[in-house]
């Protein structure tokens, strides 16, 4: 039996309680009941995040989806507010700093403004530099 479907018979039997995934092995999964989704990094398509985070919270059930985001991911995730989120809760999601992690808030300040900073010199997409930055620019 292929590695990934008996990872995935161990994860919805109980016998494993927490499976890592990358982007590609996490296409397709339906688990019932799935509690929490958690992104280490954001998806670079603002509808594989949400194609993600639906994993949880099915059928009437409850679920979390948690996303860490740096101030590089910072507009990125903007992004994913306005396109998907709009309609939900305000179009906002509470962001939470734990604790031991808070941002440097003036450094969070520059590198979320470098992120939308159009350089000199540079050809851009018409999607912006944050666009570009995510995808390589243009090539």
């Amino acid at each position: 039996m292929d590695a990934r479907i008996r990872r995935l018979a161990d994860f919805r039997t109980g016998k494993n309680r927490v499976l890592v995934a990358t982007d590609l092995a996490s296409r397709g999964l339906d688990v019932k009941g799935l509690p929490v989704v958690v992104n280490y990094d954001l998806p670079r398509s603002t509808a594989d995040f949400i194609h993600k985070v639906g994993r949880t919270g099915r059928a009437g059930l409850k679920g979390v989806a948690v996303s860490f985001v740096t101030p590089g991911g910072e507009a990125h995730f903007d992004l994913i507010e306005r396109r998907h989120l709009s309609g939900v809760g305000g179009g906002r999601v509470v962001r939470e700093v734990m604790r031991g992690f808070e941002p440097d808030e003036g450094r969070w300040a520059v590198e979320c403004a470098l992120s939308k900073t159009k350089v000199e010199g540079v050809e851009h997409s018409g999607k912006g530099s944050a666009h570009d930055q995510m995808f390589g620019g243009v090539k």
